[in-house]
């Protein structure tokens, strides 16, 4: 609330004072929801789209969101909130597209670079998916979950191996006990044709957990097909 009041138009800090409220519930969020409802429109869309989030269904927020946007085309945050819309109805070519507006507008909304990639991987564009998610952890580089999805298309999709295993590298710093990242990096090896290191991590798994199916149907698989 203090950064609102230093600078009304930080969106972020408008967020988390949103959200946060949300969370405590009860007086907290009553104060919130008086507060914006006060408010007038403003020489900026900033008002409007934050009340937005507040109206209690995606229909009327989509509504909203289409109102900012022929008013104010520039606001990025608009644009990014209308993606993930779109994405969650399934017209991921629109989300697409309004991610990539939304970046271009501000480019502090590191967030729409990574949710573009996740929705081109859903599209099967894995190449471009990949350029998005390398951008964005160059802004980013400890989103952890992040970090994992782009592994995993690494290895399955597009076959970068040498790009995937530095990602597991880092992950299992993070999480060294961690089975998928041990399945991962089993597959990993194995697509780059090194069964004996892939036969070792999934040896690995069966230890702590013997009857792990998709290990065992790997041992199976590596040493009828590899070895």
């Amino acid at each position: 609330k203090v950064a609102i009041d230093q600078c009304h138009d930080l969106v972020r800090a408008q967020l988390a004072f949103l959200d946060a409220a949300l969370a405590l519930g009860g007086t907290a969020a009553q104060a919130m929801r008086a507060f914006y409802e006060g408010l007038a429109e403003g020489p900026t869309p900033v008002n409007a789209y934050v009340k937005a989030r507040l109206y209690d269904t995606s229909f009327a927020r989509g509504t909203a969101l289409e109102e900012i946007l022929k008013q104010d085309p520039a606001f990025g945050w608009a644009h990014l909130s209308y993606g993930r819309a779109r994405r969650s109805q399934g017209q991921l070519l629109v989300a697409v597209d309004e991610f990539r507006i939304a970046f271009a507008r501000d480019d502090s909304l590191v967030e729409a670079r990574l949710e573009r990639g996740q929705t081109l991987a859903e599209l099967g564009r894995y190449e471009e998916a990949a350029v998005d998610y390398e951008a964005y952890f160059r802004a980013v580089p400890d989103d952890w979950a992040a970090l994992r999805g782009s592994a995993s298309m690494l290895i399955y999709r597009n076959i970068r191996i040498d790009r995937a295993l530095e990602l597991l590298d880092r992950l299992d710093a993070q999480f060294p006990d961690d089975v998928e990242l041990r399945m991962h990096r089993g597959a990993a090896y194995w697509r780059a044709r090194r069964p004996r290191e892939a036969l070792e991590h999934y040896l690995k798994v069966l230890a702590d957990d013997p009857g792990h199916a998709r290990a065992l149907l790997n041992v199976g698989l590596i040493y009828y097909d590899a070895m």
